[in-house]
């Protein structure tokens, strides 16, 4: 579950977390005076945008990384395992372990087009990140792995 947010028990989602929520209050009206104004306006609806408050200060190249986090936990078990099923065990647990670390009720900000990204984990892994193109959004990334795994 999303930190700040509890579940109610009709089973939808309700915020706990005053900060949030004065965050995100109003974000619904903007969005319509953004509507209203764009019927008039020969745009239409296409100049519509989020405002500001309601993004993460990282840009999504900064989330890649954080799917990434649990990759010298899990792949490297992946990379020495010899039997193919078990490997692909591994895999998949670090695939679903990034999708936890990635959650969160901020949208991060579009990265810019030639955009870049070096990072590190602490046993060696080394990540590099690039922005290749934004219609459609594609970055491409290439990660080492501590010891040439």
């Amino acid at each position: 579950m999303l930190t700040g947010y509890t579940e109610s028990a009709d089973g939808g989602v309700e915020c706990t977390d005053k900060k949030i929520y004065e965050k995100q209050k109003g974000v619904i009206m903007d969005l319509l005076k953004q509507a209203v104004k764009g019927v008039f306006v020969k745009d239409g609806f296409v100049r519509i945008s989020l405002p500001v408050r309601v993004f993460e200060g990282r840009s999504t190249l900064d989330r890649i990384l954080d799917g990434w986090r649990m990759a010298p936990t899990y792949l490297p078990k992946a990379a020495v395992c010899t039997d193919p099923v078990a490997r692909m065990k591994w895999v998949i647990t670090f695939a679903i372990s990034g999708l936890y670390c990635m959650l969160t009720h901020l949208k991060p900000f579009n990265p810019l087009l030639g955009e870049t990204l070096e990072g590190g984990f602490e046993d060696g892994t080394r990540i590099y990140c690039e922005h290749t193109s934004h219609h459609p959004a594609i970055t491409n990334f290439y990660v080492l792995g501590a010891n040439d795994l």
